[in-house]
């Protein structure tokens, strides 16, 4: 759909943390509860102002939107677009996810970081430097960032960048001109250059103006790879400059992530900004990236600890090829005898002290003989020094699963490696143990074993839960078993007058997994139309899917899109975004902000307390739940409606969502012990007030619901 810890301001805190991917040990992913009731619920938007329309005065729009994050693209992918953003967003209390052009193509940058002596640029001083290329083929310098001295550059006047092959420039590259001063203290010049096939290239900074413009470097000799030139000749020292080399592959693959050297200097550029809040990673990967989109961020993690990392996922309508990389291919040819076992490492969740039970995918294969069971081991290691626990299985259930979950109790340690083996004493043999195709990652930190050596491929297995193989929960788990600092989905259901059908199993899959991997989860609000079928959302749309959304227990909402993405051809034909084209504000963004002040006032609810049930009053979705006899509102009237029950150290609230998002409802409950009173979280200051509609003689409450409206309670 689209190209997609420090505290978040005052937002809930989130821990976060060349072309082979090298796995290290996982570093801890770690989600901070709230700690005081004036924290921010994590408001955002995706697609925010391109460089040119990015300001202090457009990002106060974005904040009396409501939103109290960005989530980076829109053409802010270059270190000078990100400083211009990450300062228009720190005068206005926003933090931001920064993005950056080497996170999606192959890239590397050489830089020197020459400093302490300032090189005028006049129309009689030219200046230049000549530096190294990186080994390897394709590369097109794109933007080239020299660091200026700002007070120095006088209003209009101009510096002119151009990019050749020596200093005799006998090959003219590209050139590019800015009118100062610039926005930040880095200079940019889009070169974008053809492919450069010479070890070394020559940069030149000449002005047509009577100013001196103060461009920063070092009278030392400090970058090994070139040298200062003055008016032609070389001279000591070195000027500042940051040149970025990209290709046209992309950055993440099977085999392939950003090297260290990159990332590392993504850590230098911004990490210490006071407005970052952290990296984006990625936006809808296809699970055969999964592990090198990990690598990079446990390489983040190593870094720069206190920010996080940010990758969004696919929703359930994605195709296959776009969930997998392609059909999934599988390799199926290792069985399970007396004599040959197969099995695999793997590495416990930074909160995971127990484990109860281990599922495979096992097609082909034959019956297992009766009082012969198929024996699941869990060891310390592959040396098998010590057995931890162990768990069998006695028949493939009736009817016969390919998919069988052997139960196992097991005490672990949290972030530990531990090696689970499949082995079987019958004189036949269980065939068909499915594991990823030859030198095919599919576990992060782990591997397959066949017959006790370690062998270039992965088991199918689920630990705990039992999955569809290939699945989109599957999917989903996959990117838990990686274990990110937040689970962010997107899914748009408005489609012509329809309302997606797997709108709420998305929702009901995305809050299991996020559960069982103890991690908060992130959802998309749909704020735009598509020629190609999404409707622009109406009042009751943008409120439906903020409040099922909530219910369901999202601890962070995102819109797409803020600015509407212009029509390109190898993009969707977008219809308005919360901002149209022309600067105006859609009808979406009254609707949003008004439910983004809704947000802000239940703040300490949402922030602190955990979905413990969702249930549907009315038609039941596939894979939903109708509400319990057990529960403590019990419907006693018609209609459609959610009910999100939610649990702090201190209270139980229930959250009522008006399902219709076309006409108002009035819904009736019983409520369990008829309690003397039954309060309501206010919208305007989360103030708590006897709810209205709330009768406590017959312990009846009727909720009285505007289209897609939801209304929170606090259960006494």
């Amino acid at each position: 759909m689209k190209n997609h810890i420090r505290v978040l301001g005052a937002l809930s805190a989130v821990g976060a943390l060349a072309a082979t991917i090298a796995f290290a040990p996982s570093a801890e992913a770690v989600y901070v509860e709230p700690s005081a009731p004036d924290r921010q619920f994590p408001v955002g938007i995706f697609f925010p102002p391109d460089p040119t329309q990015t300001s202090v005065e457009e990002y106060a729009r974005i904040a009396e939107f409501g939103a109290n994050f960005i989530v980076g693209t829109n053409e802010v992918v270059t270190h000078g677009t990100n400083l211009h953003a990450l300062d228009a967003a720190a005068a206005n209390g926003i933090q931001v996810l920064a993005h950056d052009w080497g996170l999606v193509f192959r890239t590397e940058r050489v830089r020197s970081g020459a400093a302490g002596d300032a090189t005028p640029v006049r129309r009689d001083n030219v200046v230049g430097q000549t530096f190294s290329l990186p080994a390897g083929a394709g590369w097109t310098a794109g933007v080239i960032g020299v660091p200026v001295d700002r007070d120095s550059w006088k209003s209009h006047a101009r510096l002119k960048l151009c990019l050749y092959d020596t200093p005799t420039k006998a090959t003219l590259w590209g050139c590019d001109t800015v009118t100062g001063p610039p926005p930040t203290d880095l200079a940019e010049f889009a070169v974008n250059s053809p492919t450069i096939s010479a070890a070394s290239a020559y940069l030149e900074l000449t002005t047509p103006d009577n100013y001196d413009i103060a461009v920063e470097g070092s009278a030392a000799d400090s970058y090994s790879g070139g040298d200062r030139y003055v008016n032609g000749a070389v001279e000591t020292g070195d000027l500042a400059f940051e040149v970025r080399l990209s290709t046209t592959d992309q950055t993440f693959t099977e085999t392939a992530r950003p090297s260290d050297e990159y990332l590392e200097s993504l850590v230098d550029d911004y990490s210490d900004h006071p407005a970052f809040l952290g990296y984006h990673i990625k936006d809808e990967p296809a699970r055969n990236t999964f592990p090198a989109v990990s690598a990079a961020i446990e390489k983040l993690r190593v870094e720069d600890p206190d920010n996080m990392s940010y990758v969004n996922l696919l929703p359930t309508y994605a195709t296959q090829e776009q969930l997998f990389g392609g059909a999934p291919q599988v390799s199926t040819a290792d069985t399970v005898s007396s004599t040959r076992s197969v099995g695999q490492t793997f590495r416990t969740r930074p909160d995971q002290t127990s484990l109860t039970s281990l599922q495979f995918y096992i097609d082909s294969r034959s019956s297992i003989q009766s009082g012969t069971p198929l024996t699941v081991t869990l060891w310390d290691s592959p040396a098998k020094a010590t057995q931890v626990a162990q768990g069998s299985l006695t028949s493939f259930g009736t009817p016969a699963t390919d998919f069988p979950t052997i139960p196992i109790s097991a005490v672990v340690t949290p972030s530990t490696d531990y090696y689970i083996e499949l082995s079987y004493a019958g004189t036949n043999e269980i065939g068909g143990v499915v594991h990823s195709p030859l030198g095919t990652e599919w576990e992060t930190d782990g591997t397959g074993y066949l017959a006790g050596a370690a062998a270039d491929w992965d088991l199918w297995f689920a630990v705990d839960q039992t999955i569809v193989p290939f699945s989109y929960e599957d999917y989903v788990y996959r990117w838990m078993r990686t274990n990110p600092d937040v689970l962010v989905f997107d899914h748009y259901p408005f489609v012509n007058a329809e309302i997606r059908g797997d709108f709420y199993s998305n929702l009901e899959i995305i809050r299991r997994q996020a559960s069982e991997g103890d991690v908060p989860f992130w959802s998309f609000l749909q704020s735009f139309g598509t020629e190609e079928g999404w409707r622009i959302p109406s009042e009751g749309d943008m409120a439906l899917q903020f409040y099922a959304n909530l219910a369901y227990g999202a601890k962070g909402l995102i819109y797409f899109t803020y600015y509407t993405p212009p029509d390109l051809s190898w993009n969707e034909n977008f219809l308005d975004g919360l901002i149209r084209r022309d600067g105006t504000e859609n009808v979406t963004y009254a609707s949003g902000q008004a439910n983004n002040s809704v947000a802000s006032a239940w703040a300490d609810v949402l922030n602190t307390a955990e979905s413990t049930g969702v249930y549907h009053v009315g038609s039941v979705p596939s894979g939903s739940l109708g509400v319990p006899s057990s529960f403590a509102l019990q419907p006693t009237s018609t209609g459609t409606a959610l009910v999100g029950a939610l649990s702090n150290a201190d209270d139980q609230y229930v959250m009522v969502v008006n399902k219709n998002n076309v006409e108002s409802q009035t819904i009736s409950f019983s409520v369990a012990g008829s309690p003397t009173s039954l309060d309501e979280v206010s919208k305007l200051d989360g103030s708590l007030a006897p709810a209205s509609g709330y009768t406590a003689s017959s312990g009846t409450l009727q909720v009285t619901l505007q289209p897609g409206e939801g209304r929170l309670f606090r259960l006494p």
